[in-house]
């Protein structure tokens, strides 16, 4: 419960007037957006599937990347080097490309060990993207990599897109207090 707690002298036979100050939390997390579990991928050698029959009920963190693209690079190694913190949390971790052939030009071992929960795959069509996009109200010229942590209830309640650094810990952090 957040609070706050203020002294205040009232004189006798007197009004005295006081700001009521209502404290929020910035840091809890809220539903900032909608993502369809139900929308389609293709993982890598599999026929396509829903997000919700690949991460079952809960949370999950998926994203929209690019092959040989330096902020995917980056965040592709950041999620590999939070690979046990992310293991624990035992979400799912869906990694997709824009398409099947920029799916087929990625190689793991570039990356070092990525968590056990990853899925690697592709966007069909470009929908995941657009889902994304449209739930977020953010503009067509955002860039990748786009990740976001949601729902099977489709809500979103994270996202990052473009540059950042600390993804995988982003992540477990962000996680970890959703099982709260």
């Amino acid at each position: 419960m957040l609070s706050r707690v203020s002294f205040f002298e009232i004189e006798s036979d007197d009004t005295t007037v006081v700001a009521l100050d209502v404290r929020s939390d910035s840091s809890a997390l809220e539903v900032i957006g909608s993502l369809d579990a139900e929308l389609l991928y293709r993982p890598l050698d599999g026929e396509p599937q829903s997000i919700l029959s690949t991460t079952g009920r809960g949370y999950y963190v998926l994203a929209i990347i690019a092959p040989g693209h330096e902020p995917s690079s980056h965040a592709i190694n950041d999620i590999a080097a939070a690979a046990s913190q992310l293991e624990s949390d035992g979400r799912k971790i869906l990694l997709l490309f824009p398409d099947e052939a920029s799916a087929t030009k990625f190689n793991a071992s570039d990356y070092g060990e990525l968590p056990s929960n990853a899925i690697i795959g592709s966007d069909i069509d470009g929908k995941i993207r657009n889902a994304i996009i449209s739930g977020l109200e953010l503009p067509d010229s955002t860039p990748l990599p786009l990740f976001v942590v949601a729902d099977t209830f489709n809500r979103i309640i994270f996202n990052r897109n473009g540059y950042s650094i600390n993804l995988g810990e982003q992540f477990h952090d962000v996680l970890s207090r959703v099982k709260e």
